[in-house]
C-alpha cells in the first residue's frame, strides 16, 4: 500500500516545480480514474514506464509531447500550470464552446465530451501516439530485416567455406 503523505507538510502550490505539478495532475488523474498506475499512463501515452518516471523526479526536463499527451487524456487539465504554476490547476469548467457546464444556462446545449476519455480528442491524441508506435515498429523491423540479410550472407561465406575444404 503506499505511504499517505501528511497533507500538512505538503508544499504549498506556488512553490512546486513543474514536474512535481505534473506529479499532481497524474495523482488526480488516478483518482478520477482515468488510468489506474504510472505504468498504465506511460503505455497509454507510449513511453517508456522508466523515462516516465525520470520525468516525473526532474532527472529530465518535461517534453512538449508528454505535456500534449497528458492534457488530451483530460482537456480540463491547465498546461500554463503544470509549465509556470501560474492560474488553476484546472482550466474553468466552460466547455469548447463556451458554455458553463455548471451554469445556469438551461436553455444551452451542455458539451461534457472533455469529461470523457473516449472524446473524439482523447481519441485522435490516441491514434497520433498509435500511428507513432507504428512507425517505430516499422523501423525496427527494417533493422531487424538488415541484420537477418547481413547473417544470411555471413552464413553462405561460412557454408562456401566449408564446401571448400
Amino acid at each position: 500500500m503506499a505511504k499517505v503523505k501528511d497533507p500538512r507538510k505538503a508544499k504549498p502550490l506556488e512553490e512546486l516545480k513543474d514536474y512535481e505539478r505534473a506529479q499532481r495532475i497524474i495523482s488526480w488523474m488516478i483518482f478520477e480514474r482515468k488510468f489506474s498506475t504510472r505504468r498504465d499512463l506511460a503505455d497509454l501515452i507510449g513511453y517508456k514506464e522508466s523515462y516516465l518516471s525520470q520525468m516525473l523526479n526532474g532527472k529530465v526536463p518535461l517534453s512538449e509531447r508528454f505535456l500534449s499527451m497528458l492534457a488530451a487524456i483530460d482537456n480540463r487539465v491547465n498546461l500554463e500550470w503544470i509549465k509556470t504554476g501560474i492560474g488553476d490547476i484546472l482550466i474553468d469548467p466552460v466547455n469548447v464552446s463556451g458554455v458553463l457546464i455548471n451554469g445556469d444556462n438551461t436553455n444551452s446545449p451542455i458539451d461534457n465530451r472533455h469529461y470523457y476519455s473516449d472524446s473524439p480528442d482523447v481519441l485522435r491524441a490516441q491514434i497520433e501516439i498509435l500511428e507513432e508506435r507504428i512507425k517505430e515498429k516499422d523501423a525496427q523491423i527494417k533493422e531487424k530485416d538488415a541484420q537477418i540479410k547481413e547473417k544470411d550472407a555471413q552464413i553462405k561465406q561460412l557454408l562456401d567455406i566449408i564446401a571448400n575444404r
